[in-house]
């Protein structure tokens, strides 16, 4: 992790931020582009970091548009996805129960991993080999769409992307969020051409 890291800021560096802003630019152009879809029985939301133990604002955002899905259609499954104590996913399952009264028999719970790729890869593990022939749903911000297309692709995951925060994207209003999404981009992308240039099997069997 911390040689990736140095790496990326080294090439942002040399690069006098060009990188860093392709990155910037790639969070935007696929947050503005997305569009709600409307097949897919399973759908996943990824978790996200807990307020006091309680769901976010962009936790909420994603459940929501989640419950709104499943109550439109009585045959789709929801997939929660996050670890932690207590899980993100038990959370947010809690939410869904008591905000919009979502049967928990239709929902599964992933309660361990700890970020968007362990999220991706418990996911793959959850669902099954069949995921690679049918894409999955997955609903989440705007600004997180272009992390998890860069991430499900190189764990072979097909997937269909459905924002959770409306059919406009503010870029004013979640310039940090993009800033923050484009340095895990840059990170992300950087340190996979490092660990294959540098032979680190290691690191490369963490993305795959």
């Amino acid at each position: 992790m911390v040689e990736t890291l140095v790496v990326t800021a080294i090439v942002c560096l040399l690069s006098l931020g060009c990188a860093l802003v392709v990155a910037w630019l790639r969070v935007v152009i696929v947050a503005a582009g997305a569009a709600p879809i409307n097949d897919g029985r399973r759908v996943l939301v990824c978790g996200h970091r807990l307020e006091r133990g309680k769901v976010s604002g962009d936790y909420r955002r994603r459940l929501d548009e989640l419950a709104r899905v499943m109550n439109a259609d009585p045959e789709v499954r929801g997939v929660l996805l996050g670890g932690g104590q207590p899980s993100e996913a038990r959370v947010g399952l809690d939410y869904l129960q008591s905000a919009h009264g979502i049967d928990p028999a239709r929902v599964c719970l992933e309660e361990h991993s700890q970020d968007t790729l362990e999220n991706l890869r418990h996911a793959r593990n959850l669902v099954g080999p069949g995921t690679r022939e049918e894409p999955l749903r997955i609903v989440s911000n705007r600004y997180h769409l272009a992390r998890l297309t860069a991430l499900s692709g190189t764990l072979g995951l097909k997937v269909r992307l459905h924002p959770a925060d409306g059919r406009v994207f503010g870029i004013p209003g979640r310039l940090p969020a993009t800033l923050v999404e484009a340095g895990f981009l840059c990170w992300f992308t950087t340190g996979r051409v490092w660990a294959r240039l540098m032979g680190r099997r290691r690191m490369l069997a963490r993305i795959q």
